[in-house]
Formats: C-alpha cells, structure tokens, sequence
C-alpha cells in the first residue's frame, strides 16, 4: 500500500485490548488523516472493528474510518 502505514493484527490469536492500547497511543502521538480497516467476514475478525473504535475513543479524536469486509469467497464490500 504504496503512502500508506499499514497494521495487520488477529484479535482471535492476539489481545484485542493490548491491539486497541497501542493503536489508541499511535493515533494520540501522531497526526492521522483516516483509517481502513479490511477484515474477513469470519466473526472473530470483528475484534479488529472493535479495537480501532476503542482507540479512537481513548485517542480523542475524531478521525473518518473507512471498513471493508472481505467474504470467504473473495469480493470485498465496504461496510
């Protein structure tokens, strides 16, 4: 994602709330123009949509996110 800093996480094999901390500090130390959130569509991947929303409230700010869900088929569909 040429521009872009880019986070991959797996709130199934990792903690979600340590993902929301360290995301909350990133966005609270820096200046960010927006956030994309691109999942699966498996429920466990909702953890991702969950720490960025809890982020941006520990964070303060009030910054636009864009979310895509990715089915298991392949299509991507902005949520």
């Amino acid at each position: 994602m040429p521009g872009k800093k880019t986070i991959i996480g797996c709130p199934k094999f990792e903690d979600a709330r340590g993902y929301a901390q360290k995301l909350g500090e990133i966005l609270r130390q820096n200046n960010i123009a927006t956030i994309t959130i691109a999942h699966m569509e498996v429920p466990c991947c909702s953890g991702l949509k969950w720490a960025v929303d809890k982020a941006l409230e520990a964070s303060g700010k009030k910054i636009p996110v864009r979310r895509y869900e990715i089915t298991v088929r392949g299509e991507v569909n902005e949520l």
